[in-house]
């Protein structure tokens, strides 16, 4: 019987993920360490069939030797078939699987974050296809790193074979979170669709009419003309969504201290503005619609993003005809990237940074007037902080560094909406991991 599905990627392929598995225990004894390493991957693509490079890799770069296989905060160390055992390093020392992937781990872990000293669910498995063994990483154990053990599995036959599935699946959907799947219009319908059903059911409340008329007039002073009628009631709630899920991901990014103390004083945040009308007009079904949205935004790692994710976000929630109808066109990622590039130089980035350590800048160095989710801000932020985190006098402050950039980098539009997600968009700028 399968394990409970609880991950968000989509259910598991189990049979094909089967198959694999008898491959691995049946591999010979030669076998090179690569074929392990490539079914490894396999299996794990199956039980987790959206997830894709960087969540998902072989030879991840740790920053202290590459990982033979990576699933996010899990690391594989991988061995030949009857090889789990110390190995020699070229000085003539020994150093035991364990210990590499010890290695590995505190490398991974000390890599800088802006608002995250304290990595958790981080874990490490050792396999040659046909023993496995499963371990916690604890980077504060008295003694140091260490590894507790988990479970150990030897595969002799089917049976071991759907046990190790269910152990490897748990192992790694328990900890795991993964990249927002911003793009998949099924995700974003599935986000959207209880607050497009709660204006139809509460559109006749006074409440809901007066953040109503709020958000129409802030659409129409962007000189954007929303549809009547049924349409422009499914755009609000869209919108909604939107302004909702861009302050969940960012009070998620907060330091603990300035995240809500309750969750009343969240839902507040939330909805502050046109947004009120959850709560305002549909009461206890707005609190549950708010509580489910939240609940399935912090499944995902947002920090994982490498782009304007929610750019993405917004292409899936809105349809395409109401974007053109807003004269609405977004900026490819790498087209982006390659104009601050140009624009921001290296030799330009060094001196802006020097200039703002100095206090000799009085405004911003990057300005993007018409913003949209903040593509632009994105990857200026990105730029600036490489040279901020090099600059000898900001080097050991990520505080520091973060409060010079984010005076260096601004934005602006017409667009209520845009202007919320773009907020965010800077916010995770700083927080990229990759």
């Amino acid at each position: 019987m399968s394990p409970q599905q609880r991950n968000v990627t989509g259910p598991p392929r189990w049979e094909l993920a089967r198959e694999i598995v008898a491959q691995l225990r049946g591999m010979p004894a030669g076998v090179a360490e690569a074929e392990i390493d490539n079914r490894l991957r396999n299996v794990l693509e199956c039980l987790f069939p959206n997830v894709k490079y960087p969540d998902l890799a072989m030879q991840y770069p740790s920053g202290n030797g590459p990982i033979d296989v990576y699933c996010r905060n899990v690391v594989f160390e991988t061995k030949r078939p009857g090889k789990i055992d110390a190995r020699v390093k070229p000085d003539g020392s020994t150093e035991t699987p364990e210990e590499q992937a010890v290695r590995y781990l505190g490398a991974l872990t000390t890599q800088p974050n802006m608002f995250d000293d304290a990595p958790a669910g981080w874990r490490a498995g050792v396999t040659d296809g046909k023993e496995w063994f499963f371990y916690d990483y604890d980077r504060n154990a008295p003694g140091g790193d260490e590894l507790t053990s988990v479970s150990v599995l030897r595969l002799n036959g089917p049976d071991d074979d759907e046990s190790l599935l269910t152990r490897l699946y748990d192992f790694v959907n328990r900890t795991v979170k993964m990249t927002p799947p911003t793009d998949d219009l099924r995700w974003a319908e599935t986000l959207a669709q209880p607050f497009i059903d709660l204006a139809a059911r509460y559109e006749t409340s006074p409440e809901y009419q007066v953040k109503r008329d709020l958000w129409r007039l802030m659409l129409r002073g962007a000189f954007l003309n929303p549809q009547s009628g049924d349409a422009e009631r499914d755009l609000f709630a869209r919108h909604t969504v939107l302004v909702a899920v861009a302050r969940t991901v960012s009070e998620a990014l907060r330091p603990p201290e300035q995240q809500a103390v309750s969750k009343d004083a969240l839902y507040d945040r939330l909805t502050e503005g046109f947004g009120a009308w959850l709560i305002d007009a549909a009461g206890g079904d707005g609190f549950e619609a708010l509580s489910v949205l939240v609940d399935e935004v912090n499944r995902y790692d947002w920090r994982a993003a490498q782009r304007d994710t929610l750019k993405n976000l917004y292409h899936s929630v809105i349809p395409r005809d109401i974007r053109h109808d807003f004269g609405e066109y977004y900026t490819p990622d790498w087209l982006a990237r390659a104009v601050c590039e140009e624009v921001m130089d290296a030799d330009w980035r060094k001196d802006v940074i020097e200039m703002a350590v100095a206090g000799q800048l009085a405004g911003p160095a990057v300005l993007d007037p018409s913003c949209g989710s903040g593509t632009f801000l994105f990857h200026a932020t990105q730029l600036l902080m490489e040279d901020a985190v090099r600059h000898p006098e900001l080097a050991d402050s990520p505080q520091a560094q973060v409060e010079i950039v984010n005076d260096l980098v601004a934005g602006m539009d017409l667009h209520p909406v845009a202007v919320e997600l773009s907020k965010t968009t800077k916010i995770l700028a700083f927080n990229e991991k990759a």
